[in-house]
Formats: structure tokens, C-alpha cells, sequence
């Protein structure tokens, strides 16, 4: 977490990594963040900024201001408290398990290693969906149709729906079939819906849809099955497909560990992990 505090002509700047304490002080004026994330002026001020919008005049006798994610305020010369709320998404919020989508019990196919290096998106090119019940839903169906008509389990490790939510596909360490030849040493991530621009109804990608995929990969380093330099790529990189459709595929390609020079293009994953041995 980062607040910028602006008091009268002077600015600072609070850092603090998850919340820890730290804080910035510059004469008299002080600007700190602590576990609560709290900015405090010591001078007087008549005018709140947050954001770079005017939110209110503050007259002599208001003392504090809560404010919720923000990234800057600046406080003209009355002594007021600013307090920084942060909201903090559980675990729960936002990723579903198999078992919450009650998805069909299925034989898993072989595991991959950990820390993989590659993670190959996707879309589903089918329904949308922006409600939790509508997506699983959608899941479930996928499911149902890669049993009934392919013999195997949903192809993908996970997928993202137009809700925002990670859906648990076949899960972490499993090889999916998602990306011919890539299966091994790449985790595939679908995003539901059609993003192929042009046609009559086409899927937008949400900024909470892109949150949620980086707090995915986030959730994978943690745990040691992504490499911290993994990279991403859409699977019409590696594969002749339109997937993951022109306006996913825009979006991805915005994303830091997006492979611009596409180092595994022609690749086997014996070809990639012997790329990455030293």
C-alpha cells in the first residue's frame, strides 16, 4: 500500500508493504502510515483533496476523514486525522473450489512439476456469465460437455468468469488439455465467454476479471507452483486458434509478464525446461 499525502505546499509520500508500520515526516508536518494505515496533519487546513477530486470543505471542527483505497490526499491548513481503509478480500470472496461448484468427481490426469513457467489464456468462446449463479452454471456445463462428448474433465486448470471469480478447474499441479504440446509445463487459464471482436455479441474483459487473474498468480507463487518469473501468453501464440479472442488477447498482452518475444513458441516442455536450467 502506497498514500501520497499532500499538506498545504509541501508533499509526501507513505509506503507501507501489507500494512507494515512505517512513516514519513518532513519539519513539523507529518504524514504516517501504520498497521491502520492512518495520515495524520499537524497543521492547519481548510481544504480535503482525495484522488485529485475536491471532496469537501472541512470547517474548524472536524478532526477526521475516512477515506477507503485511495492513493493520495491532500489536506489544506486545518489539523485533521485521515485514516486509510483498506479492504481486505478473503480468500472465499473470490475463488471458488470444486467443490463450491460442485464439480463432478473426475479421475485426475497426471501432475506437472511446480514452479511452471509458462501460463497459457484462454477463453471458453461459449456463454457468459456475471453473476455467481450464472457462472457456475456455465462451469458446470463446460464440465458436463468434456465428459460426455470428450471422455475427460474440464481442460483447464482454472477459470475466470464475468463475475470476477476464479472457478477451480482441473487445479493446480495437473496437466490440463488445454494447449497441444504445452499441456506438461504450462497452466491453462480460460476466461468464459467469447472475446472475438466483430462478431454480433462478444464478451468484454472487466478490470476485476484481470484483479483476479493476478491475484491468482499471486496465490501461485506463494505456494511454489508458478516460477516469480513466469510468463503469459495466449494460446493463438503457441497453437493456430483465435483464442483468446482479439479483446482478452489485448488486455493480456498489457500485462507485465506478458512474453513479448515469445521464447516458447516451437517448443516441447523438454525444449523449455532446458531453456531455463541455468
Amino acid at each position: 500500500m502506497s498514500l501520497e499525502c499532500q499538506i498545504g505546499m509541501r508533499q509526501l509520500s507513505c509506503k507501507s508493504e501489507e500494512l507494515a508500520r512505517s512513516s514519513c515526516n518532513l519539519e513539523m508536518d507529518r504524514c504516517s502510515c501504520s498497521s491502520g494505515s492512518t495520515v495524520q496533519s499537524t497543521c492547519g487546513s481548510d481544504v480535503v483533496m482525495i484522488d485529485d477530486a475536491g471532496l469537501q470543505t472541512i470547517t474548524p471542527v472536524a478532526k477526521n476523514l475516512n477515506v477507503v483505497n485511495s492513493k493520495r490526499v491532500v489536506v489544506g491548513p486545518q489539523s485533521l486525522t485521515v485514516t486509510q481503509n483498506v479492504n481486505v478480500v478473503k480468500e472465499s470472496d473470490w475463488f471458488k473450489t470444486r467443490e463450491e461448484w460442485l464439480a463432478l468427481k473426475y479421475n485426475k490426469t497426471e501432475n506437472t512439476s511446480d514452479n511452471l513457467r509458462l501460463v497459457v489464456i484462454a477463453h471458453t468462446a461459449g456463454a457468459t456469465c456475471n453473476t455467481s449463479i450464472s457462472c457456475t452454471k456455465v462451469v458446470k456445463n463446460l464440465q458436463k460437455y468434456f465428459i460426455s462428448s470428450m471422455g475427460r474433465d474440464i481442460p483447464y486448470n482454472f477459470l475466470i468468469g464475468g463475475d470476477g471469480r476464479v472457478y477451480e478447474g482441473r487445479g493446480w499441479n495437473i496437466v490440463g488439455a488445454h494447449t497441444l504440446r504445452y499441456n506438461h509445463c504450462s497452466m491453462g487459464l480460460a476466461f468464459t465467454g467469447d472475446y472475438r471482436e466483430g462478431l454480433p455479441h462478444y464478451s468484454n474483459v472487466t478490470d476485476l476479471q484481470e484483479q483476479r487473474a493476478h491475484m491468482l498468480f499471486e496465490m501461485g507463487v506463494k505456494k511454489g507452483h508458478l516460477h516469480p518469473q513466469f510468463h503469459v501468453l495466449g494460446a493463438l501464440d503457441l497453437r493456430p486458434t483465435e483464442s483468446p479472442g482479439t479483446k482478452l488477447y489485448n488486455a493480456i498482452r498489457k500485462w507485465p509478464n506478458y512474453d513479448h518475444k515469445n521464447l516458447y513458441k516451437g517448443k516441447n516442455c523438454e525444449q523449455i525446461q532446458e531453456m531455463f536450467k541455468n
